[in-house]
């Protein structure tokens, strides 16, 4: 699936849970948001991750979503993300077979989660100052924080 229409995937099912969750903690502030996904493990998975309140000074505990107070999803619904995600997640779980661990199904998921985090920013649903966070798990702390800061200026970072 090209980027571009999984990163439309995101978004639409994005927002709701996005907002539900913004409902569920008002007041409180969302200092980082981001997708973590595993294409090489025995299921497909992709979640949103999110962090309240500060966060830690340790590069390698800030850009590891593991961290977070939501490291997997922010509702606590399985699927939350919806059947269109994980079908999609599902092709490129199945493509990543045979792929090096930071392949092309691994570059189009991250290209795609990427853009959607900028647009959902740039819609208001995500706070210009939050960190934004895209991983497959494993990735290395440096390369996710390498991700975010592109994010943070406003462009995707190179893939």
């Amino acid at each position: 699936m090209p980027a571009p229409r999984l990163a439309d995937l995101l978004c639409t099912a994005s927002r709701p849970v996005l907002a539900t969750f913004h409902a569920a903690h008002p007041g409180q502030a969302l200092t980082a948001v981001g997708y973590v996904f595993a294409l090489h493990n025995v299921h497909p998975q992709l979640d949103l991750c999110a962090h309240l309140g500060a966060l830690p000074d340790d590069d390698d505990e800030r850009w590891n979503s593991g961290d977070f107070d939501f490291p997997a999803g922010l509702t606590g619904a399985r699927g939350e993300l919806g059947p269109a995600v994980a079908a999609a997640v599902a092709q490129l779980h199945a493509a990543a077979r045979g792929q090096p661990p930071r392949g092309p199904a691994h570059q189009q998921i991250t290209e795609a989660c990427c853009a959607a985090l900028l647009q959902l920013r740039a819609e208001g649903l995500i706070p210009a100052s939050a960190d934004l966070n895209v991983a497959e798990v494993g990735d290395p702390s440096e390369a996710v924080a390498a991700r975010g800061a592109h994010l943070a200026a406003g462009h995707l970072p190179p893939f």
